[in-house]
């Protein structure tokens, strides 16, 4: 054999070797490669059928729900507290109140306009026929110097100019009484008064530079005199003040208790028809806690607190939401130094409402 031949042959073995590792390699990694998704496969489907559950911080004194938290979860959650003082508070209580629709008054002020301009129209009417009258008659009288004719057709001007006056000044006093009845008697007067100042409510109301309440005072004040000034209160936002006008002309039927007319300032909110809240202030003072707004939780509607216990727990409680020192800070009937939480009582009723669904979800499992 040639050297030649030799060394061709061992450059095909050599290949055939490279070959034969590059395929037992490729099997190996497709083998290990199909392995391990498999595995991540199974551990996926376990992971969805057994997630991990973390237990809430919710612990049970008294046969009440507290929520418990280390000082590490505190500092994290960002939870802060504060005591509170006890001291006297002016004293609001909650109303609701209807934004009145002014078009019928609208209407009424320009019929109230055209009977106050057929009325002067009449009587001036009236003056000339009056003159007319008088000097035909002394005529008449002196010698018969004008005819029977025409005095009596300046009689018959005068009596029908009379009749006139009379027809004229009904009208002004049905459009007078129209007012009073369906407005009150502050509105009716403003309406019809000659004093710009006094004319001023009414011109402010159908300009829409002022707009009227209808409010209906609760049960609570049915025998007490109607607050003089208040406050509207608007979602998420404190509205404009209100002042008192008048007692309402008439009642609003789907509210029991006395109503009065308030007027306030504009707003996008307060549209003809819209039923919305107020704050009317008493006058009284009551020894309470004020509790700041940051405090506030809402949950089904109401408003709510976290307090610090003795142990260090937090345990929420009520918070009556129809009393309160403005618009911005309710009441709680609360002993002083009760320590509240003033930042991050979300974070607690979260907390506390995860725990409701636990029990399931460890069930579940």
């Amino acid at each position: 054999m040639s050297p030649r031949f030799g060394s061709h042959r061992a450059r095909r073995v050599a290949v055939a070797g490279l070959l034969i590792a590059a395929v037992a390699f490729g099997t190996s990694a497709w083998v290990w490669q199909a392995g391990t998704q498999r595995e991540s496969q199974t551990s996926e489907q376990a992971d969805r059928e057994h997630p991990i559950v973390t237990a809430p911080r919710i612990a049970t004194q008294g046969g009440r729900a507290v929520v418990r938290l280390d000082p590490t979860a505190l500092q994290r959650a960002g939870i802060r507290t504060e005591k509170l003082r006890r001291a006297a508070q002016p004293e609001t209580i909650r109303a609701f109140a209807t934004v009145a629709d002014l078009q019928p008054l609208a209407q009424l002020s320009a019929s109230t306009q055209a009977a106050a301009a057929q009325l002067a129209i009449a009587q001036a009417k009236l003056a000339a026929s009056r003159a007319e009258y008088e000097r035909a008659k002394r005529l008449f009288d002196d010698q018969q110097n004008v005819s029977a004719a025409q005095f009596q057709a300046s009689q018959a001007a005068f009596a029908a100019d009379q009749a006139a006056l009379t027809a004229a000044q009904a009208q002004v006093d049905a459009n007078r009484a129209s007012v009073r009845l369906d407005w009150g008697v502050a509105l009716a007067d403003a309406l019809f008064a000659s004093d710009p100042q006094q004319r001023a409510l009414v011109e402010n109301l159908l300009a829409r530079r002022e707009l009227l309440l209808q409010v209906v005072l609760p049960g609570e004040l049915a025998d007490a005199r109607a607050p003089s000034q208040g406050q509207v209160v608007l979602d998420g936002r404190t509205g404009p003040p209100i002042r008192l006008v008048s007692p309402a002309a008439r009642a609003d039927p789907r509210l029991a208790g006395r109503s009065f007319f308030y007027r306030t300032w504009p707003d996008p909110a307060l549209l003809p028809g819209a039923t919305i809240a107020v704050q009317l202030q008493t006058g009284r003072h009551v020894e309470t806690a004020s509790v700041p707004p940051s405090a506030l939780v809402w949950w089904q509607g109401r408003a709510w607190i976290f307090v610090r216990n003795e142990s260090g727990d937090f345990e929420r409680r009520e918070v009556p939401a129809d009393r309160a020192a403005d618009s911005s800070v309710l009441l709680a009937d609360l002993a002083s130094g009760t320590e509240i939480v003033v930042q991050g009582a979300q974070v607690l009723l979260s907390e506390e409402l995860r725990a409701e669904n636990f029990s399931t979800d460890v069930g579940g499992r």
